[in-house]
């Protein structure tokens, strides 16, 4: 029986010592993959970090490029505003001339109306006088003719008589006088006809000026065309700067939601490694409770295996040795 019971005891301590080395074996390769694994998240996190990293790189490229582009654009509009105000200020001054120019040109009409007619009536009243005067000039000659006949009836009469009446005397200063009369009104008439051509000269030369006024007119059109097409650009420029504005505003936005997902990846890489430090730690250290196989202790469930990262709790190795069972507590045998 003595001899039973020893082989007995021996088979049970052989089978306990191969449990305890297969344990062993398991805690090695618990930790050769807890090791892999964290190699391998912290890996991955590092290549996340550097994909990061080079977008916010190429946004920040990006924001710069949109930057420089709106400062063009800025610079440009405040040029095309300026050329815009100068033109403005030329059509201005275009139109104030083009309606003074109107002005001058209707009261010019009215002028030529009533020059006109003032040159018709001065036409009637020369054709007039000119009748008025040929048949004054026929009168004239006749009453010459009349008092060289005269003249010489008295010259013969005078031969006879030595004598001139009265009548005969005031009769000669009466045509003398007449004839002073027409000599002055012909002097008023010619003057009157010179002012006429003065005139005439003076609406010949104010059509040549209405040319001029229609070239002014087709300027100003042109440059209102002008005026036109560069507010259509100006309208389509403040409308690609909005766009640029929404396209900076969404890129900082991404940088700000880069830097934050960064950030978060750095922290959780930082609670990583001190989590694996931490663990690795309690794995190495020895404690003085119930001695596991080989100095490794029982491992207790920590936060590092609760942690995001896919550690699993069945990682955990958990002996399942009573440390009260009788092989652990021999008893002696008289």
């Amino acid at each position: 029986n003595k001899t039973t019971n020893s082989s007995s005891k021996f088979n049970s301590s052989k089978d306990n010592k191969k449990g305890k080395n297969n344990n062993a074996n398991k805690d090695i390769n618990t930790t050769a993959s807890f090791s892999n694994n964290r190699d391998e998240v912290i890996s991955r996190l590092e290549s996340d970090i550097k994909k990061l990293k080079a977008d916010l790189q190429s946004s920040r490229n990006t924001e710069q490029e949109l930057r420089s582009q709106m400062n063009s654009y800025i610079s440009g509009d405040k040029s095309m505003r300026s050329e815009i105000y100068q033109l403005q200020q030329d059509n201005e001054n275009l139109q104030n001339k083009l309606h003074n120019l109107v002005t001058s040109r209707q009261q010019d009409k009215q002028n030529i109306i009533g020059l006109e007619k003032k040159l018709n009536e001065e036409k009637k009243i020369r054709n007039g006088v000119e009748v008025q005067l040929n048949s004054e000039r026929k009168a004239k000659k006749a009453e010459e003719a009349a008092a060289a006949r005269a003249v010489a009836l008295a010259t013969a009469t005078s031969a006879q008589r030595n004598e001139c009446t009265d009548v005969c005397k005031q009769r000669q200063r009466n045509i003398e006088n007449d004839i002073k009369q027409l000599k002055r009104d012909l002097m008023l008439r010619e003057e009157q006809y010179r002012q006429l051509e003065y005139e005439n000269q003076s609406l010949r030369q104010y059509k040549d000026q209405q040319s001029e006024a229609e070239v002014l007119m087709s300027a100003l059109s042109a440059m209102q065309d002008k005026n036109t097409h560069l507010e259509n650009s100006l309208s389509a420029e403040t409308r690609i700067k909005l766009d640029l504005f929404k396209a900076l505003g969404e890129a900082k936005r991404q940088i700000d939601l880069m830097k934050d997902l960064l950030q978060e990846r750095d922290k959780e890489c930082t609670d990583l490694r001190s989590r694996m430090t931490e663990a690795m730690a309690l794995t190495m250290m020895p404690t003085s409770s119930s001695p596991g196989v080989n100095g490794v202790n029982d491992l207790s469930p920590t936060p590092l295996y609760s942690s995001p990262y896919n550690m699993k709790e069945d990682m955990i190795i958990k002996s399942n040795l009573n440390p009260n069972a009788s092989n652990y507590t021999p008893k002696t045998t008289m």
